[in-house]
């Protein structure tokens, strides 16, 4: 049989994973491509470690969240003609679509 996990050194320490995300970071910079440092950014936060992970690894619900505020904050400094708000809509909303006459909801041409 094969090594077990079990069996292999532990590499799973703060320590390494510091390296392993200035490793990314610094490839990102190489590549000139933005990126975003969950290590540091989340670092920051107060409470972050009990706050924002359930064992260390998987998000809690608050740190889904703040994940999901930094993505927006990078998305829309890199790309701000890709932001929602910046893109063109091509269709009605919701509420506007007459489900009785679409024809003149959806006009064909």
């Amino acid at each position: 049989m094969g090594e077990q996990a079990r069996d292999w050194p532990l590499d799973r320490t703060n320590d390494h994973t510091a390296r392993y995300a200035h490793t990314a970071v610094a490839v990102a910079a190489d590549l000139g491509l933005p990126c975003l440092d969950l290590y540091a950014l989340l670092q920051q936060e107060e409470r972050w470690g009990d706050r924002l992970f359930v064992d260390g690894l998987h998000f809690t619900p608050a740190g889904q969240e703040r994940v999901w505020q930094l993505l927006q904050e990078l998305l829309a400094a890199s790309w701000p003609e890709a932001r929602p708000e910046a893109l063109a809509s091509h269709f009605p909303p919701w509420e506007a679509i007459d489900v009785d006459n679409m024809t003149a909801t959806f006009p064909i041409q």
